[in-house]
């Protein structure tokens, strides 16, 4: 005798990227890139450039939305995660870097292989 299929129990859906309310940067520089990072993610970031926001008291600075922290922190965290936040044109120049090498690669994967075609549907090799 046939089983029937068991019945699925999905959760309910949820945001993926977080409570949208908590992740709002206000008075943003449209001539920076703001991000959320972790503890484990702050150095490969700050490499890359980003610094950190520190607090101000000045009126139009960029500050977190969502801010239960203490005055003398020196930067806005929400939960694990710290804003910091890196000009537009450095970022913008790391994702060309990043093209470049994923272009490379992408030719390399498309490209001849040992005088036969490799094709990136990958289910013949001519």
């Amino acid at each position: 005798m046939p089983r029937g299929r068991k019945k699925r129990h999905d959760p309910a859906d949820a945001p993926i990227d977080g409570d949208y309310a908590m992740d709002v940067v206000l008075n943003r520089d449209p001539a920076k890139i703001y991000a959320w990072l972790s503890k484990e993610d702050i150095p490969k970031f700050k490499a890359r450039g980003y610094s950190r926001i520190d607090r101000s008291t000045e009126e139009g600075s960029a500050r977190s939305a969502f801010d239960l922290g203490d005055p003398t922190d020196a930067g806005y965290r929400n939960g694990d995660l710290e804003l910091y936040a890196v000009p537009r044109e450095i970022k913008e120049r790391i994702d060309r870097h990043a093209q470049r090498a994923q272009d490379d690669r992408m030719a390399t994967i498309d490209g001849p292989m040992n005088g036969r075609e490799l094709r990136r549907n990958s289910e013949t090799i001519v």
